[in-house]
């Protein structure tokens, strides 16, 4: 048995798996910790808008 879990999740799946194992491993009282990638998912949408916007335009035709 643990005190506390860390987990470092990138996919939703990872969530559960984190969930199945905090179930079996951590003791009463225990902490779970998840840190979640989302901002390099985000960076890579914004990313990809502002190629579109450059290569079609968007931005200088909307006023942008």
């Amino acid at each position: 048995m643990v005190d506390t879990i860390f987990a470092d999740v990138a996919q939703p799946d990872q969530a559960r798996i984190v969930a199945i194992n905090a179930h079996h491993f951590l003791r009463n009282e225990g902490h779970v910790v998840i840190s979640i990638k989302v901002f390099h998912a985000l960076l890579n949408t914004v990313y990809v808008l502002f190629c579109f916007a450059m290569r079609t335009g968007f931005s200088s035709d909307s006023g942008l």
